[in-house]
């Protein structure tokens, strides 16, 4: 069965309806991206910095397995771990 719209609700529902249809052609296309502005680069490497450099010089594989050794060497209460 087929309801009729009621004389007085019309003009409303036509517009209603054509908003409906502006919305979706509007929104079925997005507009483009803007364009990325893109900016040369020197491709020279610059000099490092010099706390850098110091703090890397004093890294050492001794001081890293000595570490690691005092790790080891603390007993470790959890159940989980193994002390083997």
């Amino acid at each position: 069965m087929l309801k009729l719209i009621p004389k007085s609700l019309v003009p409303l529902f036509v517009v209603c309806l054509s908003n409906i249809a502006a919305a979706q052609q509007t929104s079925a296309t997005p507009p483009p991206p803007p364009p990325v502005a893109v900016t040369e680069v020197d491709a020279q490497p610059k000099s490092p910095d010099p706390q850098i450099v110091a703090a890397l010089k004093q890294i050492s594989s001794e001081h890293i397995q000595a570490t690691i050794e005092k790790l080891v060497s603390f007993k470790n209460g959890s159940t989980l771990a193994s002390n083997d």
